[in-house]
């Protein structure tokens, strides 16, 4: 990736919907070199998909929950694949470090967690160890 491409990646890490002039304009290029770059970037996996980023308490998810996860090591990847097909899950990730899963899940209220964890996570065959963290805040949110 060359300082160009970086420049675009930026632009839209910081907004989604620019538009390829404004970024054309920007770095001094031409929108159709802007437009070509994105596509190029788009087919190379560089830029994976654009979406909208929401405060989830603002659309009804009052309980917002990092959860981390030990898995026994021989059913690590069944666990894992299971965890993926989970509507619930907004993010999942396996990790080195204290937990090698973690996940981030949006419920309306305290119980809704408690009932995730209980029907469908502490039932998983591998799962030794549950750690559910309750997001008080939302500090910072880094866009580029």
């Amino acid at each position: 990736m060359d300082e160009l491409d970086q420049g675009i990646v930026k632009a839209l890490r910081s907004n989604g919907r620019v538009r390829y002039l404004k970024i054309a304009e920007e770095l001094d290029v031409s929108e159709a070199t802007v437009r070509n770059r994105v596509r190029n970037l788009e087919k190379q996996g560089v830029i994976l998909q654009y979406q909208a980023i929401v405060d989830p308490r603002k659309i009804g998810f009052d309980s917002v929950a990092f959860i981390g996860l030990n898995i026994e090591p021989l059913k690590f990847l069944k666990v894992v694949e299971a965890l993926a097909r989970l509507n619930e899950i907004s993010y999942l990730a396996t990790s080195t470090g204290e937990h090698m899963v973690l996940m981030e899940v949006w419920m309306h209220n305290q119980e809704e967690v408690t009932r995730f964890i209980n029907e469908k996570i502490s039932v998983m065959d591998g799962v030794t160890k549950i750690s559910p963290t309750i997001i008080l805040e939302r500090v910072k949110l880094k866009k580029a």
